[in-house]
C-alpha cells in the first residue's frame, strides 16, 4: 500500500491546501465502487481540469462530533487501501488526483460543502444501491441551498453507473433555474 501524508485542517481553504479551485469533484466510498472515478478521470483528461477525489468520513450516533477528530480516526487502513487504489487508477489514466477526507454528519452536506469550498464545476457521483439517482441529486440539492457561500455559477452534478451517466442536473445559486436530464431505474 502507498504511504500518504495526512494533515488535519479545520477548513479546506485556498490558503490551507494546495488544491486548485474549479475542476471536478469525485466522491468515493469504497475501493469496490469506483465507476464514477473512470468518468471523472476521462472528463478531467478531456477538460484538463483538476480532479479532487473526496472520501466523506461519516460520523453517526450521539457522540458523533468531529471537531477534535484525530488523523488516526480519519485515515484508517480502509482509507489507505481506497486511496492506494484511486492513485493507481489515476496513474493508469496519466492523471493526477488530489485526495481529501472530510468528516461529516451528513454525506450530502460534506460533498456540497467541499464543492462550494473548492468552487468545483462538476460533481460526479457513483450510483448508490440504497437510493435512486434522483434521490441522490435531490439530497445534494437540499443541502446546496443551505451552503451560505456557494458560488454563483452553476455546478453540474452527474450520477453514473457502470460507465454511463444516468442522471444529471445543474445546481446554481438560483435553484428555480434547474436543468435536469436523465432517468434512473
Amino acid at each position: 500500500m502507498d504511504q500518504f501524508g495526512v494533515e488535519n485542517l479545520e477548513k479546506i481553504s485556498n490558503d490551507a491546501v494546495q488544491i486548485a479551485t474549479g475542476g471536478i469533484l469525485c466522491p468515493v466510498r469504497t475501493s469496490k465502487l469506483l465507476s464514477n472515478l473512470d468518468i471523472a478521470l476521462e472528463r478531467a483528461q478531456e477538460s484538463r481540469n483538476a480532479l479532487i477525489i473526496l472520501n466523506i468520513k461519516h460520523f453517526r450516533g450521539p457522540f458523533s462530533g468531529y471537531a477534535d477528530v484525530q488523523n488516526a480516526h480519519l485515515f484508517t487502513n480502509t482509507e489507505q487501501k481506497l486511496f492506494t487504489k484511486v492513485v493507481a487508477h489515476a496513474e493508469r489514466f496519466g492523471e493526477h488526483a488530489d485526495l481529501l477526507i472530510v468528516p461529516a454528519l451528513d454525506i450530502f452536506h460534506g460533498v456540497a460543502r467541499t464543492a462550494a469550498d473548492r468552487q468545483v464545476n462538476e460533481i460526479i457521483l457513483g450510483r448508490l444501491a440504497t437510493i435512486s439517482a434522483e434521490k441522490q441529486i435531490r439530497g445534494l440539492r437540499r443541502v446546496w441551498t443551505l451552503i451560505p457561500h456557494r458560488r454563483l455559477g452553476a455546478v453540474k452534478v452527474m450520477v453514473v453507473d457502470e460507465g454511463a451517466v444516468i442522471c444529471e442536473e445543474e445546481l446554481s445559486a438560483d435553484l428555480s433555474k434547474r436543468n435536469r436530464r436523465g432517468t434512473s431505474s
